[in-house]
């Protein structure tokens, strides 16, 4: 429905606080109240004609004949309009206008009659005023948000929105009012954090995985062929520095060698490969004098796909197996090498003196850059440390004049020694359980994590290819921060957990709100969630009152269900021992809940949760 009025025909009284900035939007429209036209005190005349398109302002149907319109615009000042078309309008209706048009002579308007044109609006419009602040689009979104977050509407609040909303012009409005509702500082760090925390993208865990994996990453780059040894030297002693050199004394222990290399046979077979055999163009297995299959690419094939054949009627073997074998076996020539694969004398693929193929494979990385086999030994002797080989062999490679770049290279950026860098890392970012339970060890976790990735993200950054890691390793360290920024008002902590000495994705949160500490700790509520393997994603809501435990288990699927009923009796046992009584239900999620259970707002932030109550939420990731 438009309506259409002649633009000399009527005046109107306005605020001193008008405002004539367009509506971009339905809320938009509605929040433009500051067009709204009254009788108050200090107002001045104006006419219809001069108001533009977009413009909104507020009247009161007072008479309608036909399509013919009058509007009362609450000075005692009236607009005669004409309905251009059928709309349903009743004597009484206070609506807002929006001007569609102003062609100079006429003024084409609209009603607005969205949904948002409610009594919240005047209660908005009420409260600004009360304030004596203007009735523009963003005071008022600003009031509506501090109303539907539960807190004062009055000129303090509001401003104190507002004078961060100028500060931060990216953030939103709903951000900066939870933050200041949460009594956290506002500035980059909680804004940025608060929204990934809000959207479940502020994992810890998931953070380091991908430094992890992009500091892998820039030893392939850097051992590229374009690539100066000088760069990758650089970047492995800023990766020993950021994982060894600390501003205080780790009372956290180092990686034994042992654990750096630690996998179990299905690792290592797709680590390497080596369960896959050499297979012909028919798909036959080629196999040694011996009987022994040859690994794949031991063989050279020809263009068909068969083994390429020596004049003595032997397949040929490609270099890269010749020169494999023969770092095992230093002593020998390559003829005699060649001879004793084919006849099955020379063994391959086998571990000899190390306790899998990994470490051995790397011992064999050594022997590439000319390590002795006494400095091996000693090297990757179990009782010392990964951190402590990392600095032997760098302090080896740099006094070593006669290696050439490509030695260099290949050495850094080789799968061997991302085993060892990988382990390092992992280490140095996750916790044991046995750990958790120290808070001097505590401490120290945070503190190493925070210098670490700071370090990581300066390194990074001064390599070309290296932005993404740095801001990767930067988001983890504002993550760190804002955490620390939590902890001021309450107790919150992810801890990356290594279980079962396995490399599990496993994280824990613990949400209290530290004023509820002081209160009655008799009525605790906690939240976990987990994902494993064989229950999938899993939430459990427990409470507990006084002796009495009531958990309620939403599981992913029916089958998840019925595991956790039938075991449920040894919940129940253990917790009677502990004189304490259960009361268990086991559920199947629905889906459309997921979200609402992890919110974090409603989980931690929101303070509608009583005082009376401590909240905390544990989620681990990882295997069952």
């Amino acid at each position: 429905m438009e309506i259409i009025t002649t633009a000399p025909a009527a005046t109107a009284a306005k605020s001193g606080n008008y405002s004539s900035a367009s509506a971009s939007s339905s809320y938009s429209k509605s929040v433009m109240a500051s067009q709204a036209l009254r009788s108050s005190g200090g107002v001045s005349e104006v006419n219809i004609s001069a108001l533009e398109k977009g413009d909104v302002f507020k009247g009161e149907i007072t008479n309608l004949t036909g399509k013919s319109v009058t509007v009362s615009l609450g000075n005692g000042q009236t607009l005669a309009a004409t309905l251009m078309d059928n709309v349903s309008l009743n004597i009484g209706n206070n609506l807002y206008f929006e001007v569609k048009e102003n062609t100079g002579d006429k003024v084409f308007i609209r009603p607005l009659l969205d949904e948002k044109f409610s009594p919240e609006n005047q209660t908005i419009e009420k409260s600004l005023q009360s304030a004596g602040l203007q009735l523009n689009e963003k005071n008022m979104a600003v009031v509506k948000e501090l109303m539907d977050a539960g807190m004062p509407i009055d000129r303090s609040s509001i401003m104190k929105v507002l004078q961060q909303s100028l500060n931060n012009p990216d953030a939103s409005l709903k951000t900066i009012v939870n933050l200041l509702r949460a009594d956290i500082p506002v500035n980059d760090v909680s804004i940025e954090q608060y929204e990934q925390y809000q959207n479940h993208a502020a994992k810890l865990n998931t953070q380091i995985d991908n430094v992890s994996n992009m500091i892998t990453s820039m030893y392939e780059s850097l051992g590229g062929e374009e690539s100066f040894a000088g760069d990758i030297l650089r970047f492995n002693q800023g990766i020993i520095d950021a994982f060894t050199n600390h501003s205080f004394e780790d009372p956290l222990p180092s990686l034994p060698i042992s654990q750096a290399f630690a996998m179990d046979q299905a690792e290592i077979d797709g680590f390497y490969n080596l369960s896959l055999p050499q297979l012909d163009a028919e798909g036959q297995t080629i196999l040694n004098s011996n009987g022994t299959p040859y690994p794949e690419g031991a063989v050279l094939l020809d263009a068909n796909g068969n083994p390429v054949l020596e004049p003595d009627g032997s397949v040929k073997l490609t270099d890269e197996f010749v020169n494999q074998v023969m770092k095992e076996n230093p002593e020998l020539s390559r003829e005699q090498v060649i001879a004793g694969i084919k006849s099955g004398e020379i063994p391959f693929n086998q571990s000899s003196s190390f306790p899998n193929e990994i470490q051995q494979a790397f011992a064999n990385q050594l022997r590439s850059i000319g390590v002795s086999e006494d400095a091996i030994k000693m090297m990757l002797d179990p009782n010392n440390s990964a951190e402590d080989l990392m600095k032997a062999i760098h302090e080896y490679v740099e006094s070593n004049t006669s290696l050439t770049d490509d030695q260099i290279k290949g050495f850094f950026s080789s799968r061997e020694y991302s085993v060892l860098v990988t382990s390092v890392a992992e280490h140095n970012f996750k916790m044991t359980p046995e750990q958790v339970k120290d808070k001097n060890l505590v401490d120290a976790f945070f503190t190493r994590v925070a210098e670490t990735s700071e370090k990581l993200a300066d390194l990074a950054g001064g390599f070309s290819g290296g932005q993404n890691m740095s801001d990767e390793a930067s988001n983890m360290n504002r993550n760190l921060q804002f955490m620390e920024m939590l902890n001021d008002k309450y107790t919150f902590a992810q801890f990356p957990l290594s279980l079962s000495n396995q490399d599990t994705n496993s994280e824990l949160y613990v949400y209290t709100n530290k004023k509820s500490l002081n209160k009655d700790k008799k009525d605790i509520s906690v939240l976990l969630h987990l994902d494993m393997d064989n229950l999938g994603s899993t939430d459990i809501h427990v409470q507990l009152n006084g002796n009495k435990v009531t958990t309620r288990f939403y599981m992913e699927d029916n089958r998840s269900v019925n595991t956790v009923s039938m075991n449920i009796d040894q919940l129940e046992e253990k917790l009677n021992k502990l004189g304490l009584s259960l009361n268990s239900e086991v559920v199947k999620r629905e889906s459309s809940k997921k979200e609402e259970v992890e919110d974090f707002t409603k989980d931690f932030i929101n303070k509608d949760i009583p005082e009376t109550q401590t909240i905390k939420r544990y989620t681990f990731d990882m295997r069952a």
